[in-house]
């Protein structure tokens, strides 16, 4: 059966394909959250299924239910209090964000019986931990590199913008560098010392989200696992 697996984050919505039950996800696609929604409408029209793993307001729900309307099938995914192996760590389980709900579903689908931390860095960046019992051990949100960078030029006379992630990286000799590299170990930091504190120091990282790969670069012994939200969709609805 063909899945279209739908993730409508902050930022953007993407989506990828799973052609077949044990088949990888493929035919990635993404568009702005306040953007033409034309390519997903299409998409979903030739799914036997959609799921959906929504954060967005109600607003945007609308319009994604527009746009997916076509769908023989539309499974929306919340989250529960247990499910895939995994018991989540909410005294109110439905309030737990899908997508990190979801991540945790994939983390637990990629490691097995064993334990890890998983972070989605994107528009936030949600860093969850997961026991080797199944057991989530809590999490912590924080402003992804973009927003931090926006919350520091809209309160200091600096001018900098996005682009001073994408720069070689330099010697810490000037403004540019010194902003770069201190929302780096802020994010990097979050994530180490939080599994620290679960006791998880020493397992494994895994990483998705569209600022992924920056965060890699700055631990190099962590996974980067771009589907691992898509994985957990699959555990959800099975």
């Amino acid at each position: 059966m063909d899945v279209l697996a739908v993730d409508a984050g902050n930022t953007r919505i993407k989506w990828a394909w799973r052609r077949g039950a044990a088949a990888p996800w493929t035919e990635h696609g993404a568009v702005a959250t306040d953007g033409p929604l034309d390519p997903l409408a299409a998409a979903a029209a030739s799914a036997a299924e959609v799921w959906l793993c929504d954060v967005g307001p109600k607003a945007r729900a609308a319009r994604l239910g527009a746009a997916l309307g076509q769908a023989p099938s539309l499974r929306p995914i919340a989250a529960a209090a247990a499910a895939g192996g995994v018991r989540s760590g909410y005294a109110r389980p439905e309030l737990l964000g899908a997508d990190r709900w979801c991540a945790l579903l994939g983390l637990r689908a990629l490691l097995g019986a064993a334990a890890g931390t998983v972070a989605l860095a994107g528009t936030a960046l949600t860093i969850d931990c997961l026991a080797a019992d199944g057991r989530h051990l809590g999490g912590l949100i924080l402003p992804g590199r973009r927003a931090l960078l926006e919350a520091l030029t809209a309160h200091t006379p600096l001018r900098l913008d996005a682009e001073l992630f994408t720069r070689p990286a330099a010697e810490l000799d000037d403004t540019a560098a010194a902003v770069r590299a201190g929302i780096g170990a802020a994010a990097a930091g979050a994530i180490k010392e939080h599994a620290a504190a679960q006791g998880l120091a020493e397992a494994p990282v895994v990483l998705a989200g569209g600022d992924a790969p920056w965060l890699a670069a700055l631990l190099p012994a962590a996974r980067l696992e771009p589907d691992i939200v898509f994985a957990g969709m699959a555990a959800a609805v099975n």
